[in-house]
């Protein structure tokens, strides 16, 4: 979903990249299928990197040519449509652990949020759909081995925790995902209309 309208939207209204500025950028023209690695044009040097080998400068530097001007590859962008710097990110958590100190009331205390909560929600996610839809995939592959090697974890027994996990989840973060159905709706009407029908229901 975010995908399809938050990035969307802030690339879209980013100022696009002047021709000048591109001998500074990794410009992107072939990838491993499965993004291993990236070949491009580099300070006007044809070079191939490893992904997990690019520190974050580099990371911020690579774009990809869409034809119709020049596209960063990291999933996450800023109102510059360029990837966030690491200040952003933790800007960006504490204001989501406010946020969520006021949807959920002063009754209830929240840790906060962290980059590791989301990888933790994706894995148990993905695993539960995985495990539910893996009879009709006509995949021979363990969905746990599946979701071990989308985490990078090199022991199964770590990935394994998440089996336990993903029972954990309650209805109201289940009916969270079936909501974000709707393309027309941004995270923060989101959130709006979460705290709109919790207060209401206490009143």
């Amino acid at each position: 979903m975010y995908v399809a309208t938050e990035r969307q939207a802030m690339f879209a209204a980013s100022s696009r990249l002047k021709t000048s500025s591109h001998a500074s950028l990794f410009i992107v023209d072939n990838q491993c299928p499965h993004g291993t690695w990236l070949s491009g044009e580099l300070d006007g040097v044809r070079v191939r990197r490893t992904v997990k080998a690019m520190k974050p400068a580099l990371r911020a530097r690579t774009f990809r040519d869409t034809g119709d001007g020049l596209e960063p590859m990291s999933l996450f962008v800023n109102f510059g449509g360029r990837m966030p710097s690491k200040d952003s990110w933790h800007r960006a958590f504490r204001e989501a652990s406010a946020r969520m100190s006021v949807v959920l009331g002063p009754t209830r205390s929240t840790r906060p949020i962290t980059p590791h909560m989301l990888r933790h929600t994706f894995a148990t996610t993905m695993l539960k759909n995985l495990q539910q839809t893996d009879s009709t995939r006509g995949v021979s592959l363990d969905p746990i081995v599946e979701v071990q090697r989308m985490l990078g974890h090199a022991s199964l027994a770590t990935t394994s925790i998440y089996l336990g996990a993903q029972n954990e989840l309650s209805d109201e973060v289940e009916a969270a995902f079936a909501s974000w159905t709707e393309e027309s709706q941004d995270y923060g009407s989101l959130i709006d209309q979460f705290r709109l029908e919790k207060f209401s229901h206490n009143d």
